[in-house]
């Protein structure tokens, strides 16, 4: 049995695995929170967590993702604003 509930691990994943990145293209699919999403869950698996654990999730885990994407460059985008003023 892992040692702390699933939204810990979901954010700890998140904070070791979201960094800057550009931002998604409208127009098209992006693919990054479904194969992070996929990654994700398989590693929480192997770490112990049961379906049970993950299932309340999993429908909401790409939108966490891309969330995680825009807040972090949206954050980088303010910090080199406020770096050129």
């Amino acid at each position: 049995m892992p040692e702390k509930p699933f939204e810990d691990y979901l954010n700890d994943y998140l904070d070791e695995n979201i960094g800057i990145e550009s931002y998604a293209d409208e127009d098209k699919p992006d693919p990054r929170g479904k194969q992070l999403a996929e990654a994700l869950i398989a590693g929480a698996k192997a770490e112990g967590y049961t379906d049970e654990d993950v299932a309340p999730w999993t429908d909401d885990l790409e939108r966490i993702i891309a969330d995680r994407f825009a807040s972090n460059t949206d954050a980088e985008v303010r910090r080199l604003a406020a770096e050129d003023e």
